[in-house]
């Protein structure tokens, strides 16, 4: 891969990412997804990406803060992180 196509593929990353955080920021406040219910809206709403790029990106915002993981009986679940607001997860 030439660096023009590094480039490209950045910038489709960047883009992918951009779009999943705005989507999960828009989730009304209590919802939690897991990863696969992130991946089926965002395709429902035409976003064009992979369910492991959903994984990378939920992984990435996680660690930056951006979005709050917890863990349940149901596994994984998501949620955007959201200054000042607190609550408790049973």
């Amino acid at each position: 891969m030439d660096e023009s196509d590094q480039s490209a593929s950045r910038g489709r990353q960047s883009h992918a990412q951009d779009s999943l955080e705005s989507f999960i920021k828009g989730l009304p406040r209590g919802i939690h997804l897991t990863a696969p219910e992130v991946y089926k809206h965002a395709r429902d709403q035409g976003l064009k990406v992979s369910l492991s790029t959903v994984y990378r990106t939920l992984n990435n915002l996680s660690m930056q803060g951006q979005v709050q993981a917890m863990r349940g009986e149901h596994g994984r679940r998501y949620e955007a992180a959201e200054p000042g607001h607190d609550h408790d997860h049973l």
